[in-house]
């Protein structure tokens, strides 16, 4: 059995699913605590989506964390490829989304012998802002551009060097083809697949028994909630990438004096890694952002006329 070590205490992966099954269990409690739905079906629906969000949570979390318990803490497993696990945070992404799917495909629709259906062709755009899907793919191009612009200016496949005075520095974590062509293709199936999803989220039934508003409130808390996570995965894998090549650059243009004391040897390298660094911060402050929806006043029973069939 693999153990992992986290601040020094040995803990199996086991007890790691369990604490994050707990942390679900208590995000459904909350989030059923602050909310509450105006008719039956209305709460069969958001406890329905509430327990798909925080099961999808728990892939999420494992694919995010990873790179983390590997690299700081330290993870006493076979470890993978540095470039390989860079992509598990998309994995978990792609985990999250498939939950989110099956959530969607077995939503709760009408019950009983009298049943109501209104008919309303929703989109995309109507359950989420255009803007956040453009962030979203504006966020993929970004990270296509930067990949390709960082796998032109590498030596190898994860390395890039100089030369000074015939002698040459090379690094060797330096995120080149080996890296980004990976996390691309793992973005473009995310972000491909986010858009998949919402459209789930327009075409399910409608939560009988309430207004129109109410209903499509919970369509747009289920659409933000997906595009916030796929903002996040896909924003903090475009900082990793950018602060990583940063990092590289800078340990590129200093050296290490007899006191330990680093001395800059090529102020052109330390000044690129200081933007790219600069440039992932700004990724990381961009996938956060203010996002309220409160959920309308509503009564049940209340049909628009006419909305019937």
């Amino acid at each position: 059995m693999a153990w992992i070590v986290v601040g020094g205490v040995a803990m199996e992966p086991i007890a790691l699913v369990l604490v994050l099954a707990l942390a679900a269990g208590a995000l459904l409690w909350w989030d059923g605590r602050r909310t509450v739905g105006p008719s039956t079906s209305a709460r069969r629906g958001m406890r329905h989506a509430t327990v798909t969000f925080a099961v999808a949570l728990v892939p999420l979390v494992v694919g995010m964390a990873s790179p983390v318990l590997v690299f700081i803490f330290g993870l006493l497993v076979p470890r993978l490829e540095p470039h390989l696990l860079a992509v598990a945070p998309t994995v978990g992404l792609w985990a999250f989304l498939a939950v989110q799917t099956v959530g969607e495909l077995t939503w709760p629709g009408p019950r009983g012998t009298h049943r109501e259906a209104r008919l309303a062709p929703r989109t995309a755009s109507d359950v989420v802002g255009r803007a956040a899907r453009w962030w979203m793919w504006a966020t993929v191009a970004a990270l296509a551009v930067a990949g390709g612009a960082l796998a032109l200016a590498a030596d190898g496949p994860r390395t890039i060097a100089r030369l000074e005075g015939g002698t040459v520095a090379a690094e060797n974590s330096f995120p080149g083809w080996s890296w980004t062509l990976p996390l691309l293709a793992a973005a473009l199936v995310a972000a491909g697949t986010a858009e998949a999803v919402l459209r789930l989220v327009a075409s399910r039934p409608a939560v009988e028994g309430v207004e129109e508003r109410w209903d499509m409130w919970l369509r747009r808390r289920a659409a933000r909630r997906l595009v916030r996570v796929t903002q996040l995965v896909l924003g903090l894998t475009l900082a990793g990438v950018v602060g990583l090549a940063g990092l590289s650059l800078r340990w590129l243009g200093l050296t290490a004096m007899a006191d330990d004391t680093p001395a800059v040897v090529s102020s052109e390298h330390v000044l690129v890694g200081n933007v790219l660094c600069g440039i992932a911060v700004a990724a990381v402050v961009a996938t956060v952002g203010p996002a309220r929806d409160p959920a309308p006043r509503s009564g049940a029973g209340q049909v628009p006329a006419g909305a019937r069939s």
